[in-house]
């Protein structure tokens, strides 16, 4: 889907006003407010050309690259989702990441090719760059996941992120996700996660705040409910 706006470039969108078509896309936000569930229910909607909460969506196959969770877990999440929305349960190419992302980058870019993945979803940032387990900064293991998924000519991706301890600690938004500003630079679309829970609520308001959009102007938040009732 196209968007022309007045002073800015052409944009297509994958998900519209979320996942900026053929670009790098992340959604940042602490730890159990809702990332993991809405990248999910991002992948069932790509996967299948569904509207992603009345938003439109272009079909194409996914791949998420799963660094913190298991296949059994993806699989109960992606059924739940469906369940709810009384829908069939689609078959989504999953890969558990144990290596450095960039140096299975030859791997993806030939599966992404022969499978005909239009979106890879990375879930999460901090394990796919290797930070907790190479030598070296934060900013040069950013940098060298970022350059890799650049290589992926034609495929839209979504990194999920986090925020640093002081973002976690804030009642507002963070305003950008954990790490270097080369971070920043190289991704193209960022997506801040806020979530209102009381304790004992069954459903979560959530909303989508865009950061930094580098092809025209900011989108304004959007908001979601995540039932679990």
């Amino acid at each position: 889907y196209s968007e022309e706006t007045q002073g800015s470039l052409d944009v297509r969108w994958l998900i519209e006003r979320l996942l900026m078509q053929g670009k790098i896309n992340s959604l940042y936000g602490p730890g159990g407010k809702g990332k993991g569930w809405l990248a999910i229910a991002a992948a069932i909607c790509v996967q299948t050309g569904t509207p992603f909460a009345g938003l439109r969506t272009q079909q194409t196959h996914v791949l998420y690259y799963d660094y913190e969770d298991d296949k059994q877990t993806f699989d109960q999440r992606v059924t739940a989702v469906c369940r709810g929305w009384k829908m069939p349960v689609p078959r989504i190419a999953y890969r558990h990441g144990s290596e450095r992302l960039d140096t299975q980058v030859e791997w993806l870019s030939r599966f992404c090719t022969e499978a005909q993945i239009g979106l890879l979803i990375v879930d999460s940032f901090t394990f796919a760059a290797g930070v907790n387990s190479e030598r070296g900064s934060y900013e040069e293991s950013a940098v060298r996941l970022l350059t890799a998924v650049q290589l992926l000519t034609g495929v839209t991706t979504l990194i999920i992120d986090h925020v640093s301890g002081e973002g976690r600690r804030k009642d507002g938004l963070a305003g950008r996700q954990y790490g270097s500003i080369m971070k920043e630079n190289l991704i193209r679309n960022n997506l801040e996660v806020k979530q209102d829970q009381r304790p004992g609520d069954t459903s979560w308001e959530v909303g989508l705040y865009q950061t930094k959009r580098n092809h025209g102007a900011q989108q304004a938040p959007i908001g979601f409910r995540l039932d679990f009732g």
